[in-house]
C-alpha cells in the first residue's frame, strides 16, 4: 500500500492487479519479480521494482520523468 499511496500522491497512472482475487496476476507477479513478495511494479522501460522504499521509488519515477 506504500507504493500505491506514493503513486496515487504523485498522481501517477498505475494498473493495480489482485493477486488474491486471480491467480493469473499472482502468476505474472511472480514472474515478473522471481518472488512472491508484493507490490511488484513493471515500467514501461521493462524494468521491474519489489518491495521499493520510496526513496528508491522517487528515484526510478524522475528517471522515467514521471514526477
Amino acid at each position: 500500500m506504500r507504493a500505491q499511496a506514493l503513486l496515487e500522491h504523485y498522481g501517477v497512472d498505475f494498473e493495480y492487479h489482485d493477486i488474491d482475487a486471480d491467480d493469473s496476476d499472482k502468476a505474472r507477479a511472480i514472474e515478473l519479480s522471481g518472488r512472491p513478495n508484493i507490490p511488484v511494479l513493471a515500467f514501461s522501460d521493462g524494468s521491474v521494482l519489489t518491495e521499493p522504499s520510496n526513496p528508491l521509488l522517487n528515484a526510478k519515477l524522475t528517471e522515467l520523468g514521471l514526477i
